[in-house]
């Protein structure tokens, strides 16, 4: 089964609690249907479909799934056709969970990133089949693919750093995120690709998925494809090489890029 990290961690609230451990999940969610929902005439003819989505579970992580979810589409009425291959193109895509704001318990509703419809695009390609992206790895665990793509020449030699406790990108980020959003276009091969957020001790495991989060919006931003990218977290290593707990430095507060799929295109 095409499988990706999950990623679920939470406690309940309790009466005057002013914080709490965020509830997060990311893995892949399934198209279970797709529906025309409504049709209208204004300002011209068009129609929505819906497409209703299933979590699914990964093997090897916890498999308490969030409920389905649903994303909507609309197209003018001549690409109704066009409109429903579209989504049924893509049953397995991205979903997730974002963590709720600092002070609350109560996560967010669950994200479909089903790619949207491009009429363009329909009319030069009517129809396409099978899944892009990341979207192709068969995998019981995205982790198994980062440790082994850190492990070997594949990876990317380019990591962000974070303040303590903090998502937020740091100023000088830029030019480094528009060198290597450029870079990932033009190479069509690299077909998935792993925004790898680091667990660091002391720190909510959330604040690491945030930053791998921060990260690949920012290259979607700026032109990289959202199905070639998932964000992930990894732990920390158990014990450092003296064989004791090492505190946290300021290096392991990163994100790295990490190629989970490299193939040629169409294969």
């Amino acid at each position: 089964m095409l499988g990706f990290a999950t990623l679920l961690v939470g406690v309940s609230c309790a009466s005057g609690q002013t914080e709490c451990q965020a509830n997060t999940w990311s893995g892949n969610c399934a198209l279970v249907s797709a529906t025309k929902v409504r049709e209208s005439e204004f300002p011209l003819p068009n129609v929505t479909f819906e497409g209703l989505y299933r979590p699914q579970p990964v093997q090897g992580a916890v498999n308490l799934l969030p409920p389905d979810g649903r994303k909507e589409f609309t197209a003018l009425s001549k690409y109704e056709d066009a409109l429903r291959a579209h989504i049924e193109a893509t049953p397995l895509v991205r979903c997730y969970i974002n963590p709720p704001p600092p002070g609350q318990c109560q996560p967010g509703a669950l994200v479909i990133e089903a790619p949207e419809f491009d009429a363009l695009r329909a009319q030069a390609t009517p129809t396409e089949t099978g899944p892009r992206g990341c979207a192709q790895i068969e995998a019981a665990s995205s982790q198994d693919r980062v440790a082994q793509a850190q492990q070997s020449s594949a990876a990317i030699n380019e990591r962000f750093l974070f303040a303590q406790g903090s998502a937020d990108l740091p100023g000088d980020a830029a030019a480094a995120l528009d060198t290597l959003a450029q870079r990932l276009k033009q190479s069509g091969n690299l077909q998935c690709l792993g925004v790898v957020g680091s667990w660091v001790r002391g720190e909510a495991l959330s604040v690491a998925f945030a930053r791998a989060r921060a990260v690949r919006e920012e290259l979607i931003k700026r032109g990289v494809e959202a199905e070639r990218m998932v964000a992930l977290t990894v732990d920390p290593p158990p014990l450092g090489t003296s064989g004791v707990v090492e505190a946290a430095q300021p290096s392991d507060r990163r994100v790295t890029i990490s190629v989970l799929l490299d193939l040629p295109p169409g294969r």
